[in-house]
Protein backbone atom coordinates (compact mmCIF):
# COMPACT_ATOMS: atom_id res chain seq x y z
CA UNK A 1 0.00 0.00 0.00
CA UNK A 2 2.67 2.30 0.97
CA UNK A 3 4.03 1.81 -2.79
CA UNK A 4 0.88 2.62 -4.43
CA UNK A 5 0.59 5.64 -2.17
CA UNK A 6 4.50 6.80 -3.28
CA UNK A 7 3.22 6.46 -7.00
CA UNK A 8 0.24 8.53 -6.15
CA UNK A 9 2.01 11.28 -4.56
CA UNK A 10 5.04 10.70 -7.48
CA UNK A 11 2.22 11.43 -9.61
CA UNK A 12 0.93 14.51 -8.43
CA UNK A 13 3.69 16.50 -7.71
CA UNK A 14 5.36 15.56 -11.38
CA UNK A 15 2.47 16.00 -13.41
CA UNK A 16 1.84 19.85 -12.57
CA UNK A 17 5.15 20.08 -12.83
CA UNK A 18 4.60 18.93 -16.44
CA UNK A 19 1.93 21.09 -17.32
CA UNK A 20 3.39 24.29 -16.22
CA UNK A 21 5.90 23.23 -18.57
CA UNK A 22 4.49 22.40 -21.34
CA UNK A 23 2.21 25.91 -21.39
CA UNK A 24 5.48 28.28 -20.92
CA UNK A 25 6.48 26.19 -24.08
CA UNK A 26 3.34 26.82 -26.04
CA UNK A 27 3.43 30.69 -24.47
CA UNK A 28 6.49 30.64 -26.01
CA UNK A 29 6.22 29.46 -29.14
CA UNK A 30 2.63 31.76 -29.54
CA UNK A 31 4.46 34.53 -28.99
CA UNK A 32 7.65 34.31 -31.43
CA UNK A 33 4.53 33.24 -34.26
CA UNK A 34 5.02 36.66 -35.91
CA UNK A 35 9.29 36.79 -36.52
CA UNK A 36 9.09 32.96 -37.62
CA UNK A 37 11.13 33.24 -40.93
CA UNK A 38 10.46 30.32 -43.70
CA UNK A 39 13.68 28.90 -45.50
CA UNK A 40 15.72 25.83 -46.97
CA UNK A 41 18.95 25.27 -47.70
CA UNK A 42 20.18 23.00 -50.42
CA UNK A 43 23.89 22.41 -50.50
CA UNK A 44 23.77 18.30 -52.08
CA UNK A 45 21.67 18.70 -54.75
CA UNK A 46 21.90 17.05 -58.36
CA UNK A 47 21.90 20.37 -60.21
CA UNK A 48 25.25 21.00 -62.77
CA UNK A 49 25.62 24.51 -61.78
CA UNK A 50 29.92 25.91 -62.94
CA UNK A 51 29.87 29.56 -61.70
CA UNK A 52 32.87 30.78 -62.46
CA UNK A 53 32.97 33.36 -60.50
CA UNK A 54 32.21 34.05 -56.78
CA UNK A 55 28.95 35.87 -55.88
CA UNK A 56 25.28 34.19 -55.79
CA UNK A 57 22.40 34.37 -58.32
CA UNK A 58 18.81 35.48 -57.85
CA UNK A 59 15.73 33.28 -59.27
CA UNK A 60 12.23 33.73 -58.11
CA UNK A 61 10.18 30.38 -59.09
CA UNK A 62 6.99 31.27 -58.67
CA UNK A 63 4.11 30.70 -56.39
CA UNK A 64 6.26 32.77 -53.34
CA UNK A 65 9.14 30.57 -54.00
CA UNK A 66 12.67 32.61 -54.12
CA UNK A 67 16.02 31.03 -54.89
CA UNK A 68 19.63 32.58 -53.99
CA UNK A 69 22.06 30.18 -55.65
CA UNK A 70 25.47 31.24 -53.45
CA UNK A 71 28.92 30.27 -55.05
CA UNK A 72 32.03 30.04 -54.07
CA UNK A 73 33.50 30.43 -58.19
CA UNK A 74 35.78 28.31 -59.72
CA UNK A 75 38.15 25.88 -57.82
CA UNK A 76 41.29 24.09 -58.95
CA UNK A 77 40.66 21.29 -56.84
CA UNK A 78 38.65 19.17 -54.84
CA UNK A 79 37.72 19.61 -51.44
CA UNK A 80 36.29 23.06 -51.52
CA UNK A 81 32.93 24.04 -49.89
CA UNK A 82 30.78 26.21 -48.80
CA UNK A 83 27.72 26.34 -46.54
CA UNK A 84 25.34 28.13 -44.83
CA UNK A 85 26.51 29.25 -41.17
CA UNK A 86 22.96 31.46 -40.78
CA UNK A 87 20.06 33.15 -41.85
CA UNK A 88 18.70 35.64 -40.16
CA UNK A 89 15.76 38.60 -40.56
CA UNK A 90 15.06 41.75 -38.93
CA UNK A 91 12.14 43.92 -40.57
CA UNK A 92 12.69 43.86 -44.18
CA UNK A 93 16.21 42.63 -44.84
CA UNK A 94 17.63 38.85 -44.72
CA UNK A 95 21.49 38.49 -43.88
CA UNK A 96 22.75 35.73 -44.79
CA UNK A 97 26.46 34.62 -43.54
CA UNK A 98 28.30 31.40 -45.22
CA UNK A 99 31.48 29.76 -44.29
CA UNK A 100 33.30 28.32 -47.31
CA UNK A 101 36.10 25.92 -46.70
CA UNK A 102 39.65 25.01 -48.51
CA UNK A 103 40.84 21.27 -48.84
CA UNK A 104 43.10 20.42 -45.68
CA UNK A 105 45.73 18.74 -47.85
CA UNK A 106 46.98 17.89 -50.96
CA UNK A 107 43.90 17.58 -53.73
CA UNK A 108 43.58 15.99 -56.88
CA UNK A 109 43.21 18.52 -59.52
CA UNK A 110 40.00 19.29 -61.18
CA UNK A 111 37.94 22.44 -62.02
CA UNK A 112 35.43 22.32 -59.12
CA UNK A 113 32.06 24.95 -58.73
CA UNK A 114 31.09 24.64 -55.02
CA UNK A 115 27.49 26.64 -54.21
CA UNK A 116 24.95 26.11 -52.36
CA UNK A 117 21.23 27.05 -52.77
CA UNK A 118 18.82 29.03 -50.07
CA UNK A 119 15.16 29.16 -51.05
CA UNK A 120 12.99 31.82 -49.27
CA UNK A 121 9.34 32.35 -49.36
CA UNK A 122 8.82 36.02 -48.96
CA UNK A 123 10.99 38.09 -51.15
CA UNK A 124 12.88 40.45 -48.74
CA UNK A 125 13.43 43.86 -50.05
CA UNK A 126 17.14 43.70 -49.64
CA UNK A 127 19.16 40.54 -48.67
CA UNK A 128 23.04 40.77 -47.51
CA UNK A 129 25.22 37.61 -47.97
CA UNK A 130 28.75 37.94 -46.59
CA UNK A 131 31.45 35.24 -45.46
CA UNK A 132 32.21 34.87 -41.87
CA UNK A 133 34.58 37.70 -41.76
CA UNK A 134 31.87 40.04 -43.00
CA UNK A 135 33.06 40.07 -46.92
CA UNK A 136 30.33 40.74 -49.15
CA UNK A 137 29.11 38.14 -52.28
CA UNK A 138 27.92 40.51 -55.37
CA UNK A 139 25.02 39.69 -57.02
CA UNK A 140 25.48 38.77 -60.76
CA UNK A 141 21.80 38.63 -62.27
Amino acid sequence: MKKSSKKINFLLIIIPIILVIIGISILFVHSNDKNKFKYKIYDKVDMDYKFMNKGYYYEELGGGVYHYVITSGEKTTYGYSIDIDSVTKTDDKVKVIVHETSPDGIENSALTYPYVILELYENPKKIEIVDEKGNSFERFN
